[in-house]
């Protein structure tokens, strides 16, 4: 038995999960650690593990579908989005669409299998931006949430950026970070489940009067001689292009911008072959004078029905990694990493890394999806 604790600013939520003998069967265990990891904003520490049977191959060609149950509000559309194809052995092969973000990040679904769930946090956010630059070009399938459900259906095997629409609802703002859901999902005894269902109910609620938004360049392991003298980095409002702005030594390599949105980044790597990039994020509900709501004040504005605050701050970091460390024998630095967890009970393998993190997710009221595992901490 997989068994662990997630730690956030909330109390410790103990969590439990089987990790499957298989390169896909460890993938859905991951996923769902990385989901829940996400929605709570705390990191998740994995204590030990013991495998189950898998039964058979898995059927690459029968259609799965994603229940997303508990849904905060009704209107939000949900749109998975496959950005890898899943083999019979369970190993998987990202899908054309997606070989720029392999080729430039170095993040390659393959290799999902074994990470934490920090990292896998990272992965679903630095896709994010490829994927929202070009949706037609990945198969995909939306549901619109009614009745608190939202059902997404015509799904084939494999591995799926799942998004949800920003929302702003009577002064309350519902968002939710991008994550990484595993089709077809597994249950206890390690029977592939083709119909997955998730709970979507973790959400932060707070009520803000102003969002502050920013994005901010990071160099590690490289020679500060050779680097650029800028980088251009794609500002997204859902899949619409809102900027394109320049980073320098000259503005701090970060711009700012205001205003609430369903914001994503990516930057442009023409001509930086020797840099791998990822994208994390930071969500920090700040009081009038820009300090962080505390611990308490937040826990006890969410008991009320929502917390107060005056401003959401939403903080991109855009890092390039050498991919040839500056000093010989040198390693670039690996934040803390984050064991896979999971709940066997949503079984919801989601490999959410867009998951886990300092995921204070908020807005007007932020919906902290990262379905179970979305979003932000050390990671």
């Amino acid at each position: 038995m997989f068994t662990g604790f997630a730690l956030g600013e909330r109390a410790q939520t103990p969590v439990s999960t089987r990790q499957f003998r298989g390169t896909f069967a460890k993938l859905a265990a991951v996923c769902l650690a990385a989901c829940l990891a996400l929605l709570i904003a705390g990191p998740a520490r994995a204590v030990a593990s013991q495998d189950v049977p898998v039964s058979g191959p898995v059927d690459t060609t029968r259609p799965c579908s994603i229940s997303l149950r508990d849904c905060q509000v009704d209107g939000q559309t949900f749109t998975a989005y496959r950005i890898a194809s899943v083999n019979a052995d369970g190993s998987l092969t990202a899908v054309d669409a997606l070989g720029a973000a392999v080729a430039q990040t170095g993040i390659d679904p393959a290799g999902l299998a074994d990470a934490f769930s920090s990292e896998l946090r990272t992965a679903a956010l630095t896709y994010e931006g490829f994927v929202v630059a070009d949706p037609d070009a990945f198969q995909s399938a939306s549901a619109v949430a009614a009745g608190g459900e939202a059902v997404l259906t015509g799904l084939m095997p494999g591995l799926y950026l799942l998004r949800a629409s920003t929302m702003t609802v009577d002064g309350t703002t519902y968002e939710s970070d991008p994550y990484l859901i595993a089709l077809p999902q597994m249950d206890e005894d390690g029977a592939y489940v083709y119909e997955g269902s998730v709970s979507a109910d973790k959400v932060t609620v707070a009520r803000v009067r102003s969002y502050e938004n920013k994005v901010t360049k990071v160099w590690s392991g490289d020679d500060p001689a050779t680097r650029p003298s800028s980088v251009s980095v794609q500002i997204f409002d859902g899949t619409t292009l809102a900027a394109q702005v320049e980073l320098s030594a000259a503005n701090d390599w970060t711009y700012t911008w205001e205003g609430a949105g369903d914001w994503s980044v990516r930057e442009l790597m023409d001509g930086m072959d020797g840099y791998a990039c990822s994208v994390d994020l930071a969500l920090t509900l700040a009081d009038a004078s820009g300090e962080p709501v505390s611990a308490e004040k937040l826990a006890e504005g969410l008991s009320a029905g929502g917390a107060e605050a005056d401003t959401l701050q939403t903080a991109f970091t855009v890092t390039n990694t050498s991919r040839t460390p500056a000093t010989p024998g040198e390693t670039t630095p690996a934040g803390e990493r984050v064991p896979k967890t999971g709940d066997e009970t949503d079984l919801l393998p989601i490999v959410a890394a867009a998951l886990l993190g300092s995921c204070a997710v908020a807005c007007a009221a932020v919906m902290l999806a990262r379905g179970a595992s979305r979003r932000r901490r050390d990671r």
